[in-house]
C-alpha cells in the first residue's frame, strides 16, 4: 500500500510523521539514507514513521495507482515509473494542485510520498493530464517543458517496476496528451479503472 488513510482518504498523521509505504519496507534497507536524494533540502522531505521506531525523511513518492498490485498486473513494467523524487507541499515551487484534506477541510502537511494527478490522488480520471509533486522545480503553473528545471541537471530519477533507474525530464510529467493518449511511463494497471 501507498499510504495509510484517514476517512477522508488523507494520509494518517501521528506525531509529525505519516504512515506510508516506506513504514512498511525501511526494515529492509540498511542505510535509511537512501529514502532521501542528497541534493534535495529538508522542506522537500516528508516525516514518515519507520517501522524501527522514529521518523525519516523521504523525497522519493510512489505512483498511487500502483499500490498493493501484483507486478504481472502492470503492462511494460521496465518502463511504468513505480518511484519517483519528489517535493512536498509545492517545496521549490513543484506542481501540486490537488493537496490531501483532513475531515475539516484542512491542508495535511504531508504529501510527497504519493505520485498522484491534477484532479485526483489515487486514480486518474477522464480529465487528468499531468502526474503531481514531481520534483521539478518551477513546474507550479502545470508547465513543464522538456528543459525545464528539475532537482538534478540531466532530469529526476525514477525507478521502473521492474527495478530499472532512468532519468525523465519535466515534459514527462504529462499523464495524457491534447490526443487523449496515455504517456506509457504512467500507465494504471489493469484491475484499475479511471475515475469519472
Amino acid at each position: 500500500p501507498v499510504y495509510v488513510t484517514t476517512d477522508t482518504d488523507a494520509p494518517l498523521i501521528e506525531k509529525g510523521s505519516a504512515y506510508t509505504w516506506v513504514s512498511l519496507v525501511d526494515g529492509y534497507v540498511k542505510d535509511p539514507s537512501a529514502f532521501t536524494c542528497p541534493t534535495a533540502s529538508k522542506e522537500e522531505a516528508v516525516r514518515v514513521k519507520s517501522s524501527l521506531g522514529g521518523s525519516i525523511d523521504l523525497t522519493y513518492g510512489m505512483y498511487a495507482p500502483l499500490g498493493g498490485e501484483p507486478k504481472d498486473q502492470i503492462d511494460n513494467p521496465d518502463q511504468v515509473v513505480l518511484l519517483g523524487e519528489t517535493d512536498n507541499m509545492s517545496a521549490d515551487r513543484t506542481y501540486d494542485p490537488f493537496p490531501f484534506k483532513d475531515s475539516a477541510g484542512n491542508v495535511v502537511p504531508f504529501d510527497a510520498f504519493v505520485l498522484g494527478f491534477d484532479d485526483s490522488n489515487l486514480l486518474p480520471t477522464t480529465k487528468s493530464r499531468f502526474i503531481t509533486r514531481l520534483a521539478f522545480p518551477d513546474s507550479d503553473q502545470g508547465v513543464f517543458a522538456k528543459k525545464g528545471h528539475a532537482r538534478h541537471r540531466e532530469g529526476i530519477h525514477v525507478l521502473s517496476v521492474s527495478g530499472r533507474l532512468r532519468t525523465i525530464h519535466p515534459d514527462m510529467a504529462q499523464f495524457r496528451d491534447s490526443a487523449d493518449n496515455v504517456n506509457p511511463l504512467w500507465t494504471v494497471p489493469k484491475t484499475r479503472k479511471f475515475r469519472n
